[in-house]
């Protein structure tokens, strides 16, 4: 089965030195670009590959939605036109993916000639369908989310509870889209397949959006010149979401190839997943369901909602692991594995443990729970951690005859281990596990070729030569900090008092 992956993240920017090798990213930065471009995709590493690694043909959709007031406005204070703003900022996504390792399979723009195209399309199905009628419109507005708020949803001062910036009064004559027509399609699409919206959180927030009353929303913007215009009123233009929503279809098309709608559904819509900020989730699991029902087109299978990315989580192997297991091997069996690790681990209870926890990180993968698959890929590395010190190789080796043969077995297993940590972590964390696995005498094109399956236990083989231990992050750096920068940074630094503070990754 063909499965494709798409999204939207939150719309944030992010400096690409700052997140190689973690599973989460620090609070946003604000370096990259001047302006925010929705995207297609996401940085939660990554399910796309996680399938991959299970052999699934998969679609990986990425890509920047380029239309709206807001992207008007940050290219006039940049001083450009909004396409050559757009120009800019879709490039410097495309580098900071390269820079990630996100190997994605389409880059959609949603100034692409073919994407417009889709979008009349689209736009013309759903007005054949009487779903879309003009009427007037006053409300509250956030120009950063390009939506309509209801005061209810508001905080003080009718402040955006996403951007914290007050709602602006609004009044248009606009195109709307009946929603509320297909309110009770959608609380039967929920009922009959509550995976349609996961995790079970994000479901319960999207029952309680529809439950509370769906309301017609505006597809067209009179005040907006930057974006599609609408195909039967060129003096507006087709709302930033109901142009933006349709990249996750016309990104199917191949370049040069006929565009339209039906074209790009042939490719193979419908998505498997769309997974996305959970700041977005109204769009995707609400008015996007129930756009694509109005045009006669199949849904997604189901909408991920992820929270923020604000954290920052080294990826620690407690300490040195590899390290030091290369430097005992290099002193005392020349780098040189001197039994199988299937051999190393018989009758020897790791094995199964390790074999377990396995399993459960392709569960972990299996569900989109990211985070817990990590959680227990490290506990394989605190097994190893465990096992090294209760073993302690480095005194059997001294004693030498059996216990230096057992030492031996040993460090295998523990290099074994380890093996397996970097296949199963690729997902999340490439780069990382690259290393890992070419520190282990292996070649990168033998890497590249890594499937789930070889987590299995038993890749290293007798003979095999380790290649020259080395730290697998980058030293520690410190800061030192000092004056009023340390006194408000904690109490312990009042009367200007010096203080240090890390700053990189951990060695190991």
């Amino acid at each position: 089965m063909l499965r494709w992956f798409c999204g939207h993240i939150r719309r944030d920017r992010i400096r690409n030195e700052d997140i190689r090798d973690r599973i989460e990213v620090a609070p946003m930065e604000e370096k990259l670009v001047q302006h925010r471009l929705r995207w297609f995709g996401h940085v939660q590493r990554r399910s796309p590959e996680a399938s991959r690694l299970l052999e699934k043909k998969v679609l990986f959709i990425t890509g920047t939605d380029e239309h709206g007031e807001k992207i008007a406005t940050s290219a006039e204070a940049s001083g450009r036109n909004p396409k050559e703003h757009c120009d800019t900022v879709s490039t410097s996504y495309k580098m900071l993916w390269a820079d990630l390792d996100i190997e994605y399979d389409k880059f959609i723009r949603t100034t692409d000639h073919k994407h417009e195209a889709v979008v009349n399309d689209f736009y013309s199905r759903v007005l054949d369908s009487g779903d879309i009628y003009r009427a007037d419109y006053e409300g509250l507005y956030c120009v950063s989310c390009e939506e309509y708020k209801d005061e209810k949803e508001l905080l003080e001062n009718n402040c955006c509870p996403v951007h914290l910036k007050p709602c602006v009064p609004r009044k248009e004559d606009n195109y709307f889209f009946a929603l509320s027509k297909y309110q009770h399609k959608l609380e039967e699409l929920l009922t009959r397949n509550p995976d349609f919206v996961r995790p079970s959180h994000r479901l319960n927030e999207v029952q309680g959006w529809i439950k509370s009353g769906l309301r017609d929303f505006s597809i067209s913007r009179a005040s907006v010149e930057w974006g599609i215009p609408v195909p039967n009123d060129t003096k507006q233009t087709i709302y930033v979401w109901f142009d933006a929503l349709l990249g996750y279809i016309s990104a199917l098309l191949d370049d040069g190839e006929k565009a339209g709608l039906q074209q790009a559904i042939d490719h193979g819509w419908p998505a498997s997943l769309h997974l996305i900020g959970k700041d977005i989730l109204r769009f995707h699991a609400v008015y996007w369901p129930a756009m694509l029902m109005s045009a006669g087109l199949s849904l997604p299978d189901s909408v991920f909602g992820h929270g923020f990315l604000t954290k920052v989580i080294l990826l620690i192997l407690k300490g040195n692991l590899l390290n030091r297991t290369l430097g005992l091997l290099k002193k005392n069996c020349n780098s040189t594995l001197a039994f199988d690790s299937i051999a190393a681990a018989d009758a020897v209870s790791f094995r199964e443990n390790v074999e377990n926890l396995v399993d459960k990180a392709m569960q972990h993968y299996a569900n989109l729970l990211l985070s817990s698959a990590c959680e227990t890929v490290l506990e394989i590395g605190n097994l190893g951690n465990l096992y090294i010190d209760e073993k302690a190789p480095w005194s059997c080796f001294k004693q030498g005859g059996d216990s230096a043969e057992k030492a031996a077995k040993d460090l295998v297993i523990i290099l074994e281990t380890m093996r397996i940590i970097a296949i199963a972590l690729s997902p999340i964390t490439p780069s990382l596990s690259l290393r890992i696995y070419t520190q282990l005498g292996f070649a990168e094109d033998q890497f590249k070729g890594l499937r789930w399956e070889d987590t299995k236990w038993g890749g290293l083989k007798a003979g095999q030569v380790m290649a020259e231990p080395k730290p697998v992050f980058a030293r520690i750096e410190n800061e030192t900090v000092t004056g009023a920068e340390a006194e408000a940074g904690s109490k312990a630094a009042k009367g200007g008092k010096k203080r240090t503070r890390s700053k990189g990754l951990v060695e190991a």
